[in-house]
């Protein structure tokens, strides 16, 4: 008796995943009104960016994350050195 209450009662559950995957599957969802923008045939480098609005006291994280000791440190003061 107990096993044939737990086979349906699984057989519930199974068929409310059943129904509910269902619902999902056929829900339409809202519709989204695309709007296209119109956008130059070229694309905007950086470069042309930072020549309109140039940005001053850039910083930059230096991260080891490939397993060479102090490789991080040395690029910092690489970097440092060349005032980039």
């Amino acid at each position: 008796v107990v096993l044939n209450a737990a086979i349906t009662f699984a057989g519930i559950i199974l068929l409310g995943f059943i129904y509910s995957f269902s619902q999902n599957q056929l829900h339409d969802g809202v519709q989204i009104k695309t709007t296209i923008s119109d956008t130059p045939s070229q694309p905007i480098l950086a470069k042309d960016i930072y020549i309109q609005n140039p940005i001053e006291n850039i910083k930059v994280e230096v991260l080891n994350g490939c397993g060479v000791y102090a490789l991080a440190a040395k690029t910092t003061d690489f970097l440092r050195t060349k005032q980039i």
